[in-house]
């Protein structure tokens, strides 16, 4: 929500995103990341372990594919903000990946 606020137009709203075609793939990208942020959690959650075996990590749901899809999460809904609002820059791509 901060990049958001920082990067929206002076004087505009939040809900003031692009309306083209990249627009649109840009909040693909952050309905991605945000299913993929309710996800790992979720998993994350129900993998809780009590005892001797809180020392095993979570090994279904996305934590199968990717050792913390958290993180994979946020960069991708960090990418999609930054892309929802024009202009953009190449910073607002690198900086999410870095």
């Amino acid at each position: 929500m901060g990049l958001a606020y920082f990067k929206k137009p002076d004087g505009a709203s939040l809900l003031a995103v692009r309306t083209d075609a990249f627009g649109w793939v840009a909040g693909g990208i952050v309905l991605a990341g945000l299913a993929l942020h309710v996800w790992s959690t979720a998993t994350l959650g129900r993998g809780e372990r009590q005892g001797a075996a809180a020392n095993t990590p979570v090994t279904d749901g996305p934590f199968r594919y990717v050792r913390n899809p958290i993180y994979l999460a946020g960069i991708t809904l960090l990418l999609g903000v930054s892309l929802l609002y024009s202009p953009w820059r190449a910073v607002d791509v690198g900086l999410p990946l870095v």
